[in-house]
């Protein structure tokens, strides 16, 4: 896990750009909160089957911060949060989180950095990301 961890420390202090760009989703406030979440999710999962790692983190951002943001009840949050499994649920939460801190440029940054890595970080590892 250690290897994980300096892994994922430094593709996200990588200064270099890859020249890759992603198509960030944005919030379409015309829509409902739960159907853009469940879209965005089915989207999510379908690049990791197509192995399109960076735009699935792009997806799980996007996720984290419809549910992160446009939530205003514990209830709403719970229920956006349910809407997934457990695994992506995490997921999505930690890759919210740690984008925030480093900026959502830095996912075309990267190189090795996935939801496999994000999700076994030790709770001291992951906190020490933010």
């Amino acid at each position: 896990m250690a290897t994980d961890f300096q892994d994922i420390f430094s593709d996200l202090t990588s200064p270099q750009n890859r020249g890759v760009e992603i198509n960030m989703p944005t919030f379409d406030p015309a829509r409902d909160l739960h159907a853009q979440v469940i879209v965005a999710y089915i989207i999510m999962q379908q690049m990791q089957r197509q192995e399109k790692r960076k735009e699935a983190l792009g997806y799980a951002f996007f996720i984290g911060q419809l549910i992160e943001t446009m939530t205003t009840t514990l209830a709403q949050r719970t229920a956006c949060r349910n809407l997934l499994t457990k695994y992506y649920a995490t997921v999505v939460e930690r890759v919210s989180y740690i984008f925030r801190r480093w900026g959502t440029d830095q996912i075309t940054r990267t190189k090795k950095l996935n939801f496999q890595m994000i999700r076994d970080l030790r709770l001291s590892e992951y906190q020490s990301l933010l």
